[in-house]
């Protein structure tokens, strides 16, 4: 059976950055399933004249079906506010099928947000049957030790995703939370928050290390110009 598959992308005052990127990604990703996928210009501007995003900070969805015509979503979203995140750890089993693509409907959604909800926590982190850290329910993970960064490996069963790859100082690995060293810092990337650091994983507490992130966010931009951005409204 064929997944439906999307990307999210951040809007920011009419533009989206990384476009190019993001619209390969899915590209690349619908071909694996021979999914057609077609994402120009003229199509996502005609989308987009039905919103007021020329202002403000809004998240943009394409999603590909394999049934059903190629469908768009663009909604506004609230200024984010810098925070250091909680996380809880999901305590079920999770399905791994796609694990590796952004599949929209995913089984596993709607009972992690249930979770999450009830749990009162910011986000949500996923393990591996064998403890492996992978991600979140939304973003990827980055943890840092003796000044080095690290993110778990994309031959787990995880989205490495778009932002995460700007990142050339990030090192790969696969690691538990008990094996996490004394010294480790953490936090969360994804293309809407960008990097923040975690302060709790469950009832670890751990440094919410600012300096770190904002070197990290101004990697981001600066390898982010090099990528071409996106006018939404010409």
């Amino acid at each position: 059976m064929k997944p439906s598959l999307f990307t999210s992308m951040l809007v920011k005052d009419g533009v989206i950055p990384l476009f190019n990127v993001h619209a390969e990604r899915l590209k690349n990703d619908c071909a694996r399933f021979n999914l057609p996928c077609e994402i120009t210009p003229q199509a996502l501007r005609e989308f987009a004249a039905q919103y007021p995003a020329q202002q403000g900070t809004w998240r943009m969805r394409i999603i590909v079906h394999p049934n059903a015509p190629q469908e768009y979503t663009l909604d506004p979203l609230p200024e984010p506010v810098p925070k250091a995140l909680s996380l809880v750890t999901y305590p079920h089993p999770l399905d791994f099928t796609f694990a590796s693509f952004k599949r929209w409907g995913c089984p596993n959604r709607s009972a992690i947000q249930t979770f999450l909800l009830q749990s009162g926590s910011d986000d949500v982190l996923k393990i591996h049957p064998d403890h492996t850290l992978l991600e979140t329910a939304v973003a990827n993970i980055i943890w840092s030790s003796k000044g080095i960064f690290y993110t778990s490996d994309p031959s787990l069963p995880l989205y490495f995703g778009v932002t995460l790859s700007l990142l050339k100082q990030v090192h790969l690995s696969q690691i538990s939370m008990a094996q996490l060293p004394l010294d480790c810092k953490i936090f969360t990337i994804n293309a809407l928050r960008k990097v923040s650091p975690v302060r709790a994983v469950d009832r670890r507490e751990f440094p919410a290390d600012w300096e770190a992130a904002e070197h990290l966010n101004r990697e981001l931009v600066q390898n982010s110009l090099i990528q071409n951005s996106f006018l939404l409204y010409s």
